[in-house]
């Protein structure tokens, strides 16, 4: 078993270089070595993408010599979480708590969950 990996990493002054983001992929060491290469070209290929996506967001900001990224809650994620809590995620106006997610809203109150 062999690991491909590829880094997308701030270039700063000094000689650190804050990693934004990384990924690796196993690979058998029976691969040839052009599926190598392939496999080491499609994994920069999506770091990078990530990496030059996350700073045009703005999702991306530097602590000394740690990189902060701040990564967007799924959607799928947050509509879950309504569905185990009963709650939606935000507020319906800035004065109002949280309140009860449409789905449970008008149910009647003996109606399975």
């Amino acid at each position: 078993m062999k690991i491909i990996g590829a880094a997308a990493h701030f270039v700063t002054a000094k000689d650190v270089r804050p990693v934004i983001e990384q990924d690796v992929r196993r690979v058998s060491h029976a691969a040839p070595a052009e599926e190598m290469v392939a496999i080491g070209r499609e994994i920069e290929a999506s770091v990078l993408s990530r990496a030059v996506r996350w700073h045009a967001d703005r999702r991306i900001s530097l602590n000394g010599n740690q990189t902060v990224v701040i990564r967007p809650v799924k959607i799928e994620a947050a509509h879950n979480l309504a569905l185990l809590t009963g709650f939606s995620a935000a507020p319906q106006s800035p004065a109002e708590p949280l309140s009860r997610a449409p789905h449970l809203r008008n149910r009647p109150a003996n109606a399975p969950a």
